[in-house]
């Protein structure tokens, strides 16, 4: 009886049963939700590109982020930065687009 006490859950009648139909039965099928995370994720992520100013469609893939270089001699566009704004840039260790807010503009050296 003292096992009895420790129990928490017993799902059906309580009958403990081998069969491997019924132990299937059991397994949790996780994809509906593993669809819906992702649409959310997505739809959170196209909120933010919105919010940012910027196309649905402009992300572009790791590799070609990697392969497209500035010349030296390519002028720079002038963006005026402004403290709070949000931001997006490629981390140079992995190649990842990630968005920040500016806390800190650093005049000397164009950076923030």
């Amino acid at each position: 009886m003292a096992d009895d006490m420790n129990v928490l859950f017993i799902r059906g009648n309580g009958n403990v049963c081998m069969d491997t139909d019924t132990a299937n039965d059991n397994v949790w099928d996780d994809s509906a939700l593993i669809e819906a995370y992702d649409k959310a994720i997505n739809l959170a992520k196209e909120e933010v590109i919105k919010r940012m100013g910027m196309d649905v469609g402009n992300s572009q893939p790791k590799e070609n982020l990697q392969n497209l270089k500035q010349p030296k001699h390519a002028s720079k566009l002038h963006k005026k930065w402004i403290i709070g704004a949000p931001y997006r840039a490629i981390y140079s260790e992995d190649g990842e687009i990630y968005e920040a807010i500016i806390s800190k503009i650093y005049e000397n050296n164009g950076t923030c």
